[in-house]
């Protein structure tokens, strides 16, 4: 998380120092309440002080206040909200704490949850400005303008020279249709924080929008100037037919190439980094991109090291967050992807990509609501997307919408008319639906696609038998069986159509052999038993 989200939380509690009740542990309190200390040492002297079991009450609180805070700039934002839950227990009137909660919840994608903290926040401090700005903010999420705004105008009325609350006031305005407002604000954000890429951006996209063609190049290119990756700009640019600056081309090399072998571009990337040519952020893209590399050839620590390398570099830089993401949700770090996806969308809000990732992040913790949220907004920016489209369709399978889950495959398979995972999935939704002649055609694809992959078999299969047809079952379970003879499903389903077409000996082998290779079948230990027959 970014440091200075939280420096406004110091303006709200009086953090403690070393209390005398806490007897040898100055050293501790010192480390723990400062807000330049690094984020891993200050929790770990916190932690001292919560275990010493010296601490109570309050003092106790304000341990646990700023053990959460280090830990949520630290994006363990799990932790953080654990911690500030006990803060809260121990000071149910710590406006800091709420304060500082409320933001745990909006880098984790639950505005509501926030504003509901900064509601009590408020409740106890309704004249501090970052409360008031922070719940404009999550309100600017949950796209409730007209709140959003309100609250804006109070916290710039308490600090005018406020650039982020300028900022997300100039959105808000922007989405409520009042384009001369949102320029107002936005520029005056600019003028306040020349480097902020994303008020820089949106006044760039409304005097697209506006027709004002010379006021938004020259906004896209001062964007490419401060982050020479910013894929709107630099999209927005070429639609414009206006050449990249300088600064925002990345050397031609093996390390950008493509069309070459994966080892060869990471070998190119590693020659530019070690000419000492690169600096800045063209020394992070030779970084991120060896990174991203390394990552499609699943050597994760090194692709690791060179994308944390990258953001040190740069720590604005959103593709190299974007790729980091996709490590830490390989290795199934889903929290850690989420909050790589969350920064990178702030310092980008029309990366597309980020949005599926985080999409995709969500949806393996089964958290369906966001993910479908976030692939929405990857369609919004480009409509054209098929990957969120296919994941989109994914969720809502899930979730068992299988009609709209055809829809978003039936858009994937468009786009792809030779992918066989994508008719896969849309076989198993016309299943569920019953359309058992859309199933068999869609796995009659997978299976003229992909015949030595047993699924388009088993798939094919399972239509069949569901639709009565239990010959053709048998059939393709066979090959099902002869491509992946451990493929315990296909026993079990070969098994009730034996059984259906009146083969009951073929039947109980194909049961005891599901039994046999997976203990727990309860398909097939159950026909056994309804057979009278032990395992």
């Amino acid at each position: 998380m970014d440091a200075r989200i939280f420096v406004s939380l110091l303006a709200l509690c009086c953090v403690l120092a070393s209390p005398a009740s806490a007897a040898g542990l100055e050293t501790a309190w010192r480390v723990c309440v400062d807000p330049s200390a690094r984020a891993d040492d200050r929790a770990a002297q916190c932690t001292l002080i919560i275990d010493s079991g010296q601490a109570k009450g309050r003092e106790l609180g304000h341990a646990y206040l700023n053990r959460g805070t280090a830990r949520g700039i630290a994006d363990n934002f799990a932790g953080a909200i654990a911690d500030l839950d006990k803060t809260i227990e121990l000071d149910p009137d710590s406006a800091a704490a709420y304060y500082a909660r409320g933001i745990a919840w909006q880098q984790t994608n639950d505005p509501q949850k926030a504003v509901e903290d900064y509601d009590r926040a408020a409740a106890i401090n309704p004249n501090a400005a970052p409360i008031l700005r922070a719940r404009g903010m999550a309100y600017l999420q949950l796209k409730e303008y007209a709140r959003a705004v309100a609250d804006l105008d109070l916290a710039i009325g308490i600090n005018p020279q406020d650039a982020t609350a300028l900022a997300s006031r100039g959105m808000a305005k922007s989405d409520l249709g009042d384009k001369a407002g949102a320029i107002r604000d936005l520029s005056e954000s600019i003028r306040l924080e020349p480097k902020d890429l994303v008020p820089r951006v949106f006044r760039a996209a409304i005097y697209a929008d506006k027709g004002d063609r010379v006021r938004a190049i020259a906004d896209f290119k001062a964007a490419l100037a401060i982050d020479p990756d910013n894929t709107l700009s630099r999209d927005a640019l070429k639609k414009f037919g206006v050449p990249l600056p300088r600064s925002a081309v990345v050397p031609v090399s093996a390390c950008t190439k493509r069309g070459i072998a994966t080892e060869a571009m990471v070998k190119g990337c590693g020659a530019l980094i070690a000419s000492g040519k690169l600096t800045g952020r063209a020394l992070a893209i030779a970084y991120s991109n060896r990174g991203h590399l390394l990552t499609e050839l699943k050597q994760y620590d090194p692709a690791l090291t060179d994308l944390n390398e990258a953001l040190r570099i740069d720590p604005n830089f959103a593709t190299a967050l974007n790729n980091r993401g996709r490590i830490h949700g390989r290795l199934g770090d889903d929290d850690r992807a989420i909050a790589d996806y969350t920064r990178a969308i702030e310092l980008d809000p029309k990366f597309a990509m980020a949005y599926n990732n985080r999409g995709e992040s969500y949806r393996l913790k089964r958290d369906y609501k966001h993910a479908i949220a976030d692939y929405d907004s990857a369609i919004r920016i480009d409509a054209d997307y098929a990957i969120a489209h296919e994941n989109r369709g994914v969720a809502y399978f899930q979730l068992g919408e299988y009609n709209r889950a055809v829809t978003d495959l039936t858009f994937a398979i468009k786009s792809d008319p030779r992918s066989a995972p994508k008719y896969f999935k849309r076989g198993q939704a016309y299943t569920e639906l019953e359309d058992f002649a859309r199933a068999i055609a869609d796995f009659s694809k997978v299976v003229a696609l992909a015949p030595t992959n047993p699924h388009g078999w088993h798939g094919r299969g399972y239509a069949h038998l569901l639709s009565g047809n239990n010959a053709k079952a048998l059939a393709d379970y066979n090959a099902a069986i002869r491509i992946d003879p451990k493929d315990v499903p296909s026993y079990n389903n070969r098994g009730q159509a034996r059984l259906r077409l009146g083969d009951k000996v073929g039947a109980i082998a194909d049961l005891r052999m599901a039994i046999k290779l997976q203990p727990n079948q309860e398909a097939a230990l159950k026909t056994l038993q309804e057979l009278g027959i032990s395992p």
